[in-house]
């Protein structure tokens, strides 16, 4: 039988995962990684890409600059995906460094 690839594109409109609006193209934000669990597919926890459009990436990453130094230390000082708990990796450099201001970029990588 066929599989589906592990990490399917993602769809032509996508939803926010922190504000919940519909409608943004995939370019207007950012997706984790996340692998589908076999267990439960459709499980918000385990569903894989996660969705964070544009104006929430840019408030859960000043949320996570403005952690306490104990808190950003577990994560290694890294942004993580939002959904809680998501076995995604954190998000890359690289695509923060697409998706962020110049300044806000800088921020993070200080």
């Amino acid at each position: 039988p066929s599989h589906p690839p592990p990490n399917p594109e993602p769809p032509m409109e996508c939803i926010c995962c922190i504000c919940l609006e519909s409608g943004f193209p995939p370019w207007r934000g950012l997706h984790c990684n996340a692998p589908e669990s076999p267990e439960s597919p459709e499980s918000v926890e385990t569903s894989p890409a996660h969705f964070v459009c544009q104006t929430c990436l840019e408030q859960h990453v000043e949320s996570t600059l403005g952690a306490p130094v104990y808190v950003r230390r577990v994560d290694k000082g890294l942004v993580k995906c939002p959904v809680r708990p998501c076995c995604s990796p954190p998000y890359s450099h690289r695509d923060l460094a697409q998706h962020l201001d110049s300044s806000r970029f800088d921020r993070y990588v200080a």
